[in-house]
């Protein structure tokens, strides 16, 4: 679930409501690319795709509870 951003087509209420789509994959090219400058920046990035989740899914939802799950590891 948190390993691609969605597919606009299918999820255009996301998109709506998320200003700021993020996933891992991204980050972790990112990463690869030497693209952050500084640490909290990739921090920020993975603390975006849990708020996300978080924001678009219903509160005790599977998606919900893993995105809390992850954040606070």
């Amino acid at each position: 679930a948190f390993h691609d951003l969605l597919p606009k087509r299918q999820y255009a209420d996301y998109y709506k409501l998320i200003k700021h789509p993020q996933a891992l994959n991204p980050v972790q090219n990112n990463v690869k690319r030497k693209t952050y400058a500084s640490f909290s920046a990739f921090v920020r990035d993975c603390t975006q795709i849990f708020h996300n989740a978080k924001l678009y899914n219903r509160h005790g939802s599977v998606i919900y509870v893993d995105a809390e799950t992850l954040e606070a590891v």
